[in-house]
């Protein structure tokens, strides 16, 4: 049902997988799914964004 409902009023932008390390075990990991609704002016890209986001602490100043 909600696939269907995204096949027919959303396009898939991208998918941001967030760094297991955020969470209490591996198997509570989320990720982020962008979406944009179809409109007559909106172009589907050819291929999504897929991301693994690096740990928080491996930031480089």
């Amino acid at each position: 049902m909600l696939h269907e409902f995204i096949k027919n009023h959303l396009i898939v932008q991208g998918v941001l997988q967030l760094p297991a390390s955020l969470f209490k075990s591996k198997q509570a990991a989320k990720s982020i799914l962008i979406l944009q609704k179809k409109g007559e002016e909106v172009i589907a890209p050819k291929q999504a964004i897929l991301a693994e986001l690096p740990k928080l602490s491996d930031a480089q100043l």
